[in-house]
């Protein structure tokens, strides 16, 4: 029936199935964005505020132009 209260407790569970959807979506988000800036990001801007070379970390060098 619809004079029960049943409705409202039905709904209810829509309401919060569509903020637990977008909270999954903001988080998962924020997760790799995160780590992204942590492994590339950072990294890079430490290496250049800091003048980290090639030799310093294990990449091969280009050779010098004549």
């Amino acid at each position: 029936m619809v004079g029960d209260g049943n409705h409202r407790a039905w709904g209810g569970a829509v309401a919060l199935g569509y903020i637990f959807k977008s909270l999954a979506v903001v988080i998962i988000c924020g997760l790799s964005f995160t780590t992204v800036l942590t492994l590339i990001f950072v990294p890079t801007l430490y290496a250049m505020f800091f003048g980290v070379k090639a030799e310093e970390t294990g990449e091969p060098q280009r050779p010098k132009s004549l």
